[in-house]
């Protein structure tokens, strides 16, 4: 039978404008398959060992080559196996997200679902001891059986897979690779689909999250990111505190600029969702989230910002940490960034508890490099922990590839595998779907979404900018794509309410939701006659030129929520003191720590609040005597949008600014500067405004790969969702 997702075919792409290097990403997993069933019928040429097909990543060949990587560096790796009666599995989530199936909304337990998916205990037992015998510590095994965790060294990898082991330069990082197709003994050919670790691929895996403070500096130590000076004017709701703009040369938005807000508290973003109107607070649901490291100010932190703003606290009645021993120990060169991971968390957590504030919240910390410490799991696979034991109703995942490219074909089956096991057991799993819009300012060669995000089973969740107006909920939603320019030489009154500058400057790309068509995802039958077909059937290269998609693929976002820093969430954090005795608007911890409420924004703000929004759904749900929502897509692609919060309906279209719209942001006493941030668009430098403007993305009426479907209206929503 067919894959009623797509989720399992292969691509199918032509084009005569491809380079060597994305053609050869493009049709990844088509020569894969034929590499596997050529490599098995020409097994005794290799010792009766066969090529495993799709361990290898398409990134080495564009990355630096520094030399050997170190014999004696310990690893891990993940050896997958794949499930058993793959088309009833595939035939059951579509009939569990189908009204009027027998089997419409009937979850499995993990139990469940281990008895009629998992593979055989022989099997499973036949890779354990196979890798035993090649001399690799066997670490960890789910219940499901899906995959073996094992550990060695660098020499032993060479050895067992006969494939090198160099140091690359890549994205900024320093990664240890193969180029070789890895082999593995014939007798595993047909359990063994992939082996993880044989690379650093997942160390490129990064948060998405936006900050105007900037991105937080690598540190040898854990320990809390640099602060920095708040004292800056900005609006409450949006536009209520205006500066006028003294300059010499016309600015293209006008002379009357609203500063950007302070930050959205709580108590707005409830308002501007309708989350206020509503009696369900995410009671007896359980939301997990899953991030690198473990913030060790997280609690403390969260339940300050709750107590300032007037929100119940986390305790141990509605919120538990999985954190697994050796959590915090940063690899050399900190690959994984951990100071980005914890604000990450804190701003995770803050999210899913402002707008259900009884949910209770899982936060499942992972290791960024586990070899050396064995930990049942947790650490390597925290968000698949969460699934294979159903410890929540949603997650939220506010990480990923920035793209397609980097993603191996074995990536791409192992995750669809968790994800599928999650979807047959009534879980939603979230993803934000990124904040570099199609990928390609990032030096992608084609433009794609994001991986995981573009994976059919999960719920890619996209950003806007919200211009909240009053306590009413009143707003404006658009599009989120930030285009920046730098006033030159701003004085800004000590009021903020007069700014004086000598121009401004060209405008650059700040950032924007990220989205497109999947390179290697068909189009789900949930996005058939929704999603307009040009956006399935065609990409494009970085150079902007077009490249047709047959068959059509998965598009994303979904759907979308506030994702845009310069309109996004307030939140509080420990920070460390860069201006003594304390930077201005921060209260004062230690000698050389503060805590500081500033803004964020970044797909990561919009997956965690929609996050809550599900969670509200299942509340109602619960309470009405049913099961979770679950795999939500289907049921999400059923629903009528509106044009306006007052249309009655679940889902608002969100769209371009039909005028220029933008706002400034400074400091006063900070060098006097002055940027001014322009709201999906941008001007040229003869100040003509170019509206619509996402990389090749673009917001529109109806579904759009900016925002999806549009934003939730929660009244609405849990009317659709929850009660009927």
């Amino acid at each position: 039978m067919s894959d009623p997702f797509g989720a399992n075919q292969e691509a199918n792409m032509t084009s005569a404008t491809f380079s060597r290097t994305t053609l050869r990403f493009l049709l990844w997993t088509v020569l894969s398959a034929a590499q596997m069933t050529f490599a098995q019928s020409n097994a005794r040429l290799l010792g009766n060992r066969v090529p495993l097909a799709g361990s290898e990543s398409s990134w080495v060949s564009r990355a630096q080559k520094l030399g050997p990587a170190d014999d004696s560096k310990r690893v891990a790796i993940t050896v997958y196996l794949h499930w058993r009666n793959q088309e009833s599995l595939e035939q059951l989530i579509a009939d569990q997200t189908t009204p009027g199936n027998p089997r419409f909304g009937q979850f499995l337990t993990p139990e469940q679902f281990h008895a009629q998916f998992s593979p055989q205990a022989a099997d499973v037992s036949a890779v354990q001891n196979a890798f035993r015998n090649m001399g690799f510590r066997i670490d960890h095994t789910p219940a499901s059986g899906l995959f073996v965790r094992a550990s060695g060294t660098v020499a032993q990898i060479k050895n067992a897979f006969h494939v090198s082991q160099n140091l690359y330069s890549y994205r900024g990082k320093i990664l240890r690779a193969h180029a070789e197709v890895p082999v593995i003994p014939a007798s595993l050919a047909k359990n063994v689909t992939y082996i993880e670790g044989l690379d650093d691929s997942r160390f490129l895996i990064r948060p998405a999250y936006r900050s105007r403070g900037g991105a937080p500096k690598p540190s040898p130590a854990l320990q809390p990111p640099a602060g920095y000076s708040v004292n800056f004017p900005c609006s409450h709701y949006w536009s209520d505190t205006t500066a006028h703009l003294h300059s010499p040369t016309p600015f293209p938005y006008g002379s009357e600029l609203p500063w950007i807000v302070c930050g959205y508290t709580p108590q707005q973003l409830q308002q501007a969702y309708g989350a206020n109107l509503v009696s369900q607070t995410g009671k007896t649901v359980r939301v997990a989230i899953t991030d690198l490291y473990h913030s060790p100010t997280l609690l403390s932190d969260v339940n300050r910002f709750f107590t300032n703003h007037g929100l119940s606290l986390l305790n141990s009645q509605n919120f538990v940490q999985i954190i697994p021993s050796g959590v915090n120990s940063i690899p050399k060169g900190d690959p994984c960034s951990a100071i980005g991971w914890q604000v990450e968390q804190t701003l995770d957590v803050t999210a899913v508890h402002l707008m259900a504030p009884d949910a209770f919240i899982i936060f499942a910390a992972g290791i960024c490099d586990a070899a050396d410490e064995p930990d049942q799991g947790e650490g390597e696979e925290p968000l698949y922990e969460v699934i294979d034991n159903r410890l929540a109703d949603i997650v939220t995942n506010s990480w990923g590839y920035y793209g397609e490219e980097d993603v191996a074909p074995g990536v791409v089956r192992s995750d669809t595998a968790k994800f599928m096991q999650a979807a047959a057991q009534g879980m939603s799993i979230l993803f934000a779907s990124g904040d570099d819009g199609d990928a390609t300012p990032d030096g992608r060669a084609i433009a794609s979404g994001s991986w995981p995000p573009t994976n059919p089973y999960v719920t890619a969740v996209g950003g806007t900018s919200l211009l909240l107006t009053d306590s009413s909920g009143n707003k404006s939603e658009y599009g989120w794509a930030n285009y920046y320019s730098s006033l030159q030489n701003p004085l800004i009154s000590n009021n903020g309410a007069t700014v004086t500058d000598e121009g401004w400057g060209s405008f650059s790309y700040g950032g924007s939701s990220s989205g497109g068509p999947s390179l290697i995802m068909l189009e789900p039958s949930y996005q058939k006659k929704i999603v307009p077909k040009v956006m399935a059937t065609q990409t494009y290269l970085s150079s902007g030129e077009p490249v047709p998609l047959d068959p059509p693929r998965r598009v994303t976002p979904d759907i979308a929520m506030v994702a845009d820093p310069n309109t996004g969430l307030l939140f509080g954090e420990t920070y460390t003191i860069t201006s003594p005795p304390v930077d201005a608007g921060c209260l004062q911890l230690s000698k050389k720590t503060e805590y500081c409420e500033q803004e964020i924004g970044g797909t990561s703000v919009a997956s965690p609040l929609f996050a809550g929004v599900v969670a509200l759904v299942n509340d109602s749900r619960l309470s009405n005597g049913r099961g979770p929502i679950g795999f939500v897509n289907p049921a999400l692609y059923r629903l009528p949008v509106g044009e306006t919060t007052g249309s009655g309906r679940p889902i608002i279209d969100v769209n371009a600014p039909s005028k220029p719209v933008g706002g400034l942001y400074g400091a006063l006493g900070y060098d006097n500067y002055a940027v001014f941030v322009g709201i999906d668009s941008y001007a040229e430098s003869n100040g003509t405004v170019i509206e619509n403007v996402d990389t090749s993305l673009r917001s529109q009426h109806g579904y759009d790969n900016v925002t999806g479907l549009g934003a939730p209206r929660v009244p609405q929503l849990i009317e659709a969702l929850g009660q009927h």
